[in-house]
C-alpha cells in the first residue's frame, strides 16, 4: 500500500479535473485515478459517429479561468467529440495535473475503515490506495445500459455500444443495426446513414429532435462573445437550466406562459426557436413543464415538423412521440428525420416487432431474420447512480452504496449520504447536474469540498458525514420540486425508470442553480448543521 493520501479522486472527466485543480492549488497530497486510457471523461469513452456535445461550445466549458475562456478557440457552435478531448487534455497540460494523475487505473473496491477514519481504494491490478477522503466523479452518463438479446454470443458481426465506442470500426458499404433513438443513436444514425449500405434503427420511444442548427464559429464571432463572457455566465447561472441559445443572449428569460399569447405570437415564438435550434423550446415559453395544456402547443408544433420533414406519413407516424415535449431529454440532431426518406433506411418499432434474438446472421425481429454485419447499441445508460455502482463502495459497518439505495436513491445534495463518511460526489444522484450544466455545477461542488476539507483541517477533525435526517429532507424537497411537473408524468431515465428493477424516485434538483448553491451553503453554515463531525482521537460524534 502506497503512503497515505489526503484526497483520492475516482474520474478524469471535467468534474474531477477540476476538483483536482482546486486540490493541487491548496497542495493537497491528492491523487486522480481513471480507467482510461486518457482524461476527457465521458469524451473519451464516447467517440461513436457524430458524436458532440448538445450545449452550445461557448458556455460548455470551464467558467473559472478567464484566461482560458479567453485562450481556447471554439471552432463549432456544438463542439465535436475530438475537440472536446483536446480542450480536456489541454486543460490538463496548461494546470500542470499531470503529474498527479494515474490512467489506466479501474477502482474496484472501496472500504471505509470506521476506526482510522480512512477510506481504502483497490485497483483492478490489486494496488491498494489509502485516503482520508475520496471524491468520486464517475460520471452523470457513463455506465451503459446493457440489452439481454437472447443468443447475442452466437451473433457473428460487429457489435459496439456508442457509451464505449472501439476504435478502428469501419461502417462504409455495412448493413448496421442501430439499436435505440435517444441522443447518442440519433447522432450516429444521421452519420451512418450517409455511408452505411444499409441502416436499419430499432426505435422502442421515439424522442423530440429539434435541429441543432451547428455551424463553424468565424473570429468575429469569437471576439464579441469572449468579450461578452462575464455576461454569459451571470446569464448562465439564473437561467432554469444553465442552456439556451445564444443568440438569445441579450434576453434569454421567457416572459410568457403559453396560453397568455394570441395563437400567432405563440407561434411566432417557436418559429424562433425551431431556428435558433438545439435545445431552445426550454425557455420558449414559462408554463411548458408546468401545464398540460401549454406544453400540448408545444409538442403539436414538433410534431408539426416532423411530419414535414418526412415523406412517408406511416414512418411519420411511427416518429412522432405522444408523450410531453420536454418531459423526457429534449435532443438535438442534424438532419435526422430526414434520414428516413433516404433508400437505404428502415425503421421499425420494436413495440410492434420485438427483438426476439440474435443468431450468427444478425436479429430475429419481430419473427423475420435481419441480417446485418454490425449492430450498434445506442440504448443509453444507467444515469448518475450506475458508474458508482460499479465500484463496491462500502461505509459504516460494511453497508454497501448499493444496499443505502436499494428502496430508492437517496443523497444529500448529490453530494453525501449518511454511513458513508468522507465520500464525496460530483455530479451525483438528486443533484442538478442532469439539468443544469454539470460542468458548473462541478465547479461550484469543488469550491464546497475544498471549503469543508479546510474545515476540518481548522477544527482539528478528520470525519464528516450527513445527517440521516438531512439526507430524507433533501430527497423530499427533490421530489416535492418535482411533483406538480411534467417530468412526473413520463417515465424516464430520470427516474431511472429505464434499468429494471431500478426504485423509480426523482434523481434530479430541478430549483435551479442559485437555490441549490443557497441550499448547500445553508447545510454548511454554524460549523456544518447539516453534517456529523468527528475525529478518530475523540470516537465521538461532535455536536455542532
Amino acid at each position: 500500500m502506497n503512503d497515505e493520501l489526503e484526497l483520492a479522486i475516482i474520474g478524469a472527466g471535467f468534474a474531477g479535473l477540476h476538483m483536482l485543480y482546486r486540490a493541487v492549488g491548496s497542495k493537497r497530497n491528492v491523487r486522480l485515478f481513471e480507467a482510461g486510457s486518457s482524461v476527457g471523461g465521458t469524451w473519451h469513452w464516447n467517440r461513436y459517429p457524430g458524436a458532440r456535445v448538445d450545449v452550445e461550445s461557448m458556455a460548455y466549458c470551464y467558467a473559472f479561468s478567464p484566461e482560458l475562456q479567453q485562450d481556447w478557440d471554439w471552432t463549432e457552435r456544438y463542439s465535436p467529440q475530438p475537440e472536446l478531448l483536446r480542450y480536456a487534455n489541454h486543460v490538463a497540460d496548461r494546470f500542470g495535473l499531470r503529474e498527479h494523475i494515474q490512467l489506466d487505473t479501474r477502482i474496484v473496491t472501496a472500504v471505509f475503515d470506521e476506526d482510522r477514519h480512512r477510506w481504502t481504494l483497490t485497483t483492478q491490478t490489486g494496488e491498494r490506495i489509502l485516503a482520508r477522503h475520496c471524491v468520486l466523479a464517475t460520471g452523470l452518463l457513463h455506465a451503459p445500459k446493457r440489452v439481454p438479446i437472447p443468443g447475442l454470443d452466437s451473433y457473428r458481426g460487429i457489435q459496439a455500444y456508442t457509451s464505449q465506442w472501439p476504435q478502428g470500426i469501419d461502417l462504409a458499404g455495412k448493413r448496421v443495426v442501430v439499436i435505440g433513438t435517444g441522443s447518442s443513436g440519433i447522432q450516429t444514425i444521421s452519420e451512418v446513414a450517409k455511408i452505411a449500405s444499409h441502416l436499419t434503427v430499432l426505435q422502442r420511444t421515439p424522442s423530440y429532435v429539434i435541429p441543432a442548427r451547428n455551424h463553424v464559429l468565424d473570429e468575429d464571432y469569437l471576439r464579441q462573445m469572449k468579450a461578452r463572457y462575464e455576461e454569459l455566465r451571470r446569464r448562465q447561472f439564473e437561467s432554469m437550466g444553465g442552456f439556451f441559445p445564444l443568440a438569445f443572449l441579450d434576453d434569454p428569460h421567457p416572459k410568457f406562459n403559453a396560453l397568455d399569447v394570441s395563437p400567432e405570437q405563440r407561434k411566432a415564438i417557436y418559429d424562433a426557436n425551431w431556428a435558433a435550434g438545439g435545445l431552445s423550446f426550454y425557455t420558449a415559453f414559462k408554463d411548458l413543464l408546468l401545464d398540460p395544456a401549454a406544453n400540448e402547443t408545444c409538442a403539436d408544433y414538433v410534431r408539426s415538423k416532423i411530419r414535414e420533414a418526412v415523406n412517408d406519413p406511416a414512418t411519420a407516424d411511427k416518429l412522432t412521440p405522444r408523450y410531453p415535449i420536454l418531459a423526457r431529454r429534449l435532443c438535438a440532431g442534424t438532419g435526422y428525420y430526414e434520414v428516413y426518406n433516404q433508400a437505404n433506411v428502415d425503421l421499425v418499432d420494436v413495440n410492434a416487432s420485438p427483438i426476439e434474438g440474435a443468431v450468427p446472421e444478425g436479429l430475429m425481429v419481430g419473427g423475420k431474420l435481419l441480417a446485418c454485419d454490425v449492430i450498434i447499441f445506442a440504448t443509453g445508460f444507467d444515469a448518475l447512480t450506475g458508474a458508482i455502482e460499479k465500484i463496491d463502495v462500502r461505509g459504516r459497518g460494511g453497508r454497501t452504496i448499493k444496499a443505502h439505495w436499494a428502496e430508492g436513491v437517496s443523497t444529500y445534495a448529490g453530494m453525501m449520504c449518511a454511513g458513508f463518511p468522507n465520500l464525496m460526489m460530483m455530479n451525483g444522484p438528486s443533484s442538478p447536474s442532469a439539468f443544469w450544466a454539470p460542468i458548473q455545477i462541478a465547479e461550484y461542488q469543488a469550491g464546497w469540498i475544498e471549503r469543508c476539507l479546510n474545515h476540518l483541517a481548522r477544527t482539528g477533525l478528520d470525519c464528516i458525514e450527513a445527517r440521516p435526517e438531512c439526507e430524507a429532507q433533501w430527497m423530499q424537497t427533490v421530489e416535492q420540486i418535482a411533483a406538480p411537473t411534467l417530468f412526473a408524468q413520463v417515465k424516464s431515465w430520470y427516474f431511472g425508470d429505464n434499468i429494471p428493477n431500478k426504485k423509480h424516485r426523482m434523481l434530479v434538483y430541478l430549483g435551479g442553480y442559485a437555490a441549490y448553491c443557497a441550499e448547500c451553503e445553508h447545510g454548511a453554515a454554524d460549523g456544518y448543521q447539516n453534517f456529523e463531525l468527528s475525529a478518530v482521537e475523540s470516537r465521538a460524534a461532535v455536536a455542532v
